[in-house]
């Protein structure tokens, strides 16, 4: 009787044995697993390119309210009015002509060519 419970006793622990040697090889392969997730081109010289997860990108805080961006249905346009009476008066004319880009003075046209 004695040798029966010290068979069982020793199958036991090979069974045993034989579960912590399965927990400790899947327990480096998880480990293994987990340092390729954790190389990528941010913590290492590894291109961008070879990252496994993308980065997600900046979310905004706000929330969305349903309504298209932009000017909304029945708002009324302002913008800058023309005053009636101005206090001044500019004249602006152009160093260029509009056509062909030729520097202008007050005579008329000059032409550059070359430089």
């Amino acid at each position: 009787m004695v040798e029966k419970e010290s068979q069982d006793y020793s199958e036991e622990l090979r069974k045993r044995d034989k579960l912590i040697d399965n927990l400790r090889k899947e327990n480096e392969e998880l480990k293994r697993r987990i340092a390729q997730f954790e190389k990528d081109s941010s913590t290492s010289s590894k291109p961008p390119s070879s990252d496994l997860v993308k980065f997600a990108k900046n979310q905004s805080l706000r929330k969305k309210t349903g309504k298209k961006s932009g000017g909304q249905v029945g708002q009324k346009r302002k913008g800058l009015l023309q005053s009636p009476n101005p206090d001044k008066i500019v004249s602006c004319q152009s160093s260029h002509c509009s056509c062909c880009s030729a520097k202008t003075f007050r005579r008329g046209l000059y032409r550059s060519f070359g430089s």
